[in-house]
């Protein structure tokens, strides 16, 4: 201690070192958080989805039985179309703009929480213009 109790210079300057390694150190925080987080929204089905949407097809249709025709000549013909199939190939484009016009696409869902939650603080954010003024002092000292 200097003269009339007083902080030597050269001891304030180490408690401003070591209060500012203090700032620096981090304490970590750690909670569990189970909880229920519950959605309960509706939108316009016409902003959901495209305007225009294009579906590709691409499959057959099995046939079975028979099937009659005309020839060219006007006489009916039958034939057996057991065991073949018709493929199709092909898009369809469906405007969902009109068909979702005016409708609405609700979802309501409980969705379970369970998880840890870590935070990290440093000293120095807990306290920092109260505890910077401080080690200010001390190295003007």
């Amino acid at each position: 201690m200097g003269a009339g109790g007083g902080v030597k210079s050269n001891d304030a300057h180490e408690i401003a070192k070591d209060l500012s390694a203090l700032a620096a150190k981090e304490i970590t925080f750690t909670a569990p958080v189970d909880s229920v987080i519950s959605l309960n929204r509706s939108i316009d089905a016409a902003d959901a989805f495209p305007a225009t949407f294009t579906l590709p097809i691409d499959t057959s249709i099995p046939l079975s039985g028979k099937v009659t025709g005309l020839s060219s000549q006007g006489q009916p013909i039958q034939f057996d179309v057991s065991g073949q199939s018709l493929p199709l190939k092909g898009e369809v484009t469906l405007d969902l703009a009109k068909a979702a016009a005016g409708k609405q696409i609700t979802i309501r869902k409980d969705i379970p929480v369970q998880v840890e939650m870590t935070a990290k603080v440093s000293v120095g954010d807990l306290y920092g213009k109260e505890l910077q003024a401080i080690i200010d002092k001390l190295n003007k000292s």
